[in-house]
């Protein structure tokens, strides 16, 4: 029985073994050892073949949205770093501002143009929808991804 085998219309006793098994497949928990996810596979009529193509799918599905976790938080941090110098240094440009020159308020000019620039940095850094942070996105998946084929990989599935 392979996977087009499978019925859309179950009976009833089809639907509470299906339930029971996948209840049996849950309650063991998250950290399966393959053997077992071999013997089920196979209770369902799914071949080992067809088993390793969707580890290696789900693997590398896995990897893909850890990478894009990661490249989410990096530029966060990058943002915030950003904009962490920015409140200090014009902070600082204030204070020296108000103490020194009382006739006018030259610090309105970095807090401008260097806002501006932040502003855009948020854009970029914080919007996953915006052009920009999907370049960086691909690129920086690109990059890892290269560097991941180019790494030997004990835990490869074995079949």
């Amino acid at each position: 029985m392979g996977m087009g085998d499978l019925r859309n219309d179950y009976q009833e006793e089809d639907v509470e073994e299906i339930l029971r098994r996948a209840a049996r497949i849950e309650s063991a928990g998250a950290r399966r050892e393959r053997e077992t996810l071999v013997r089920t596979a196979a209770e369902i009529g799914i071949s080992e073949e067809s088993l390793a193509l969707a580890e290696a799918e789900y693997a590398k599905d896995r990897s893909h949205l850890g990478l894009e976790d990661a490249y989410r938080t990096e530029q966060r941090r990058e943002f915030f770093e950003h904009l962490s110098a920015y409140v200090g240094v014009n902070a600082f440009l204030i204070a020296i501002n108000l103490l020194r020159f009382h006739g006018s308020f030259w610090a309105i000019w970095p807090l401008l143009g260097w806002g501006l620039g932040l502003y855009f940095h948020a854009m970029r850094a914080l919007n996953p929808n915006n052009s920009e942070y999907q370049a960086g996105l691909r690129r920086y998946l690109k990059r890892k991804g290269r560097k991941a084929r180019e790494a030997p990989h004990p835990e490869s599935p074995q079949v």
